[in-house]
């Protein structure tokens, strides 16, 4: 286990993605949960890879077995939530009232757009949690320890919105994408997998909570 003692610029960017993180999810309250995560995905991934590109770039070396470990994942993460979600909120009934709540955020919006702009946004995202954020802890964690406390971290930023269930899901999905970034040394495979989880959850087979 590393526990380095100095800061470097790398955890100052980090941290600072985190603070802005903080800051959108507020504004979620006020602007719409999809407006105001998506604008902070998409803003604050820009700043991170305009300040730490020459350390993304290695993240970002294309490899086939990438790709096909990520399309793998998003369909695990997809079949996974559709079946544990009737139990779930047949549990915990808050569940399938904040899922109704995601989803009617979505109502009277194009489909089309949204699906279009996920990928920015999913890209955004995995720039600054498992690019940023997980690449700082993993610098102070050996193994698979950063996993776990970037998937807790992304749930917590999540929690301002207001919307219980989100945390529990950023948990759930942190927890899968932070496993891939940890296994494939790259940003491809959780890119991928959460692009896959996104467009298929939300456009492609939405669930049911009503």
């Amino acid at each position: 286990m590393k526990h380095p003692n100095r800061l470097t610029s790398s955890d100052f960017v980090a941290l600072g993605a985190v603070s802005l993180w903080l800051v959108g999810a507020a504004l979620g309250a006020v602007y719409g949960l999809w407006l105001a995560l998506g604008s902070t995905a998409i803003l604050v991934g820009a700043l991170v890879l305009a300040l730490q590109h020459r350390s993304l770039v290695t993240c970002f070396r294309f490899r086939i077995i990438d790709l096909v470990v990520g399309v793998c994942g998003g369909f695990v993460m997809v079949l996974a939530s559709r079946a544990l979600f009737t139990p779930v909120s047949n549990a915990y009934p808050f569940v399938k009232v904040d899922a109704a709540t995601l989803y009617a955020a979505l109502e009277g919006k194009s489909s089309i757009l949204y699906a279009m702009l996920i990928v920015p946004i999913a890209l955004g995202e995995e720039i600054v949690w498992r690019g940023a954020v997980q690449g700082a802890v993993m610098r102070r964690f050996s193994g698979i320890a950063s996993v776990p406390i970037m998937a807790v971290l992304y749930a917590l930023v999540h929690m301002p919105v207001g919307v219980p269930s989100l945390g529990l899901i950023a948990f759930a999905c942190g927890l899968g994408w932070g496993l891939l970034r940890s296994f494939t040394a790259g940003l491809w495979a959780p890119f991928v997998a959460h692009l896959l989880w996104d467009e298929i959850m939300f456009f492609v087979a939405p669930l049911s909570p009503g």
